[in-house]
C-alpha cells in the first residue's frame, strides 16, 4: 500500500472489487466494493451514461454508450467513507433484476499520490462468450482508464 500512496497507480476491474474482505487499505483504494447487499440482475444490454465529460478518461467520447453487454452491479458498499469521483453510470432496471436506480459504472480517485481507475464493468462470458470484452466501447474505456491511471492523461481515441 505504501507503493500506491507513493504514486504507483492502480486499475480495478469488475469483480476485483469483490476481493479481500476486511483489508481496509484495499477497500479504501476501491472505494466501492461488492459486500453484503450487493448484486446484479441478469446479463443484458444497457446504456452507460457519462457523468463527467470533462475528465481525461471520458473527454471527447460519446455521452452515452448504447447497448453495453454486461452485468450491471448494484448496491456496492461505499467503504470507509473514502472519496471517489463517478465518471459514468447506468440505470439498473427492475425488469433486469436491478434496483430501479442509477448505479456507478466507472469511478476514479486518488490514494495518496496514486491514481485509481475503477471500471465496474467487465464480466466475461455472460452472453455465451466474451461479449463485454469484444465490445469496442468497453475496450476504449478500459484502455483510456489504464492510460490515465498510468500517466494522468489520455491519448487514445
Amino acid at each position: 500500500m505504501n507503493a500506491v500512496r507513493n504514486s504507483t497507480n492502480v486499475c480495478i476491474l469488475h469483480a476485483s472489487n469483490n476481493a479481500f474482505d476486511g483489508w481496509i487499505e484495499y477497500e479504501e483504494i476501491c472505494a466501492l466494493m461488492w459486500r453484503q447487499g450487493a448484486g446484479h440482475g441478469k446479463y443484458h444490454k444497457f446504456d452507460v451514461e457519462v457523468a463527467d465529460p470533462d475528465h481525461p478518461v471520458t473527454k471527447g467520447l460519446p455521452l452515452v454508450f448504447k447497448d453495453h453487454p454486461d452485468e450491471l452491479y448494484h448496491g456496492l458498499s461505499h467503504m470507509h467513507n473514502t472519496d471517489y469521483h463517478v465518471l459514468a453510470t447506468a440505470f439498473s432496471s427492475i425488469d433486469s433484476g436491478g434496483t430501479g436506480q442509477e448505479e456507478p459504472m466507472i469511478l476514479v480517485k486518488n490514494y495518496g499520490d496514486g491514481r485509481i481507475f475503477h471500471l465496474i464493468l467487465g464480466h466475461v462470458g455472460g452472453g455465451g462468450g466474451m461479449d463485454t470484452f469484444e465490445n469496442r466501447d468497453f475496450q476504449v474505456l478500459l484502455l483510456r482508464g489504464c492510460e490515465w491511471a498510468a500517466t494522468g492523461d489520455c491519448t487514445l481515441n
